[in-house]
């Protein structure tokens, strides 16, 4: 099965708080928080959904969704944080990669609903549950 048609078929509803809670959790580790023109939390889910899409993460068959998405938001921080202290102004160079095209208009919706934290303290909490539950 291609990239493409796993990521067509994943749980978007279940996945994206998940990856939220991550990236909060993430954010404050890193220190993020405090440092201006660095990404936001739901700045780095989106890149790292975009970046899915878009073939510049390649998603290896056996590593489950939910692992593949923590990696590439800790590589976005990581590299975020990188150019921020390291890189004078300018544009970064993105590895060229197969484009699998945009990620189709009803995740749009989805991550944009997800991100606006509708409903955040019930999500938030089921989102705690599910994580300690799959560990």
């Amino acid at each position: 099965m291609s990239q493409a048609d796993r990521l067509a078929a994943l749980d978007w509803d279940s996945l994206l708080p998940r990856l939220r809670l991550y990236a909060q959790k993430l954010y404050g580790q890193y220190g993020m928080s405090h440092q201006p023109g660095v990404p936001t939390p739901d700045d780095l889910v989106y890149d790292a959904v975009d970046a899915a899409y878009s073939g510049r993460c390649t998603w290896p068959e056996d590593l489950l969704a939910f692992v593949f998405f923590c990696g590439a938001i800790r590589g976005i921080a990581s590299n975020a944080l990188t150019r921020h202290y390291a890189v004078p102004a300018g544009d970064a160079v993105e590895p060229p990669g197969p484009d699998l095209g945009d990620p189709p208009a009803f995740l749009h919706a989805q991550i944009r609903d997800c991100l606006r934290g509708v409903d955040n303290q019930r999500s938030k909490t089921t989102v705690e549950a599910q994580y300690v539950n799959e560990r």
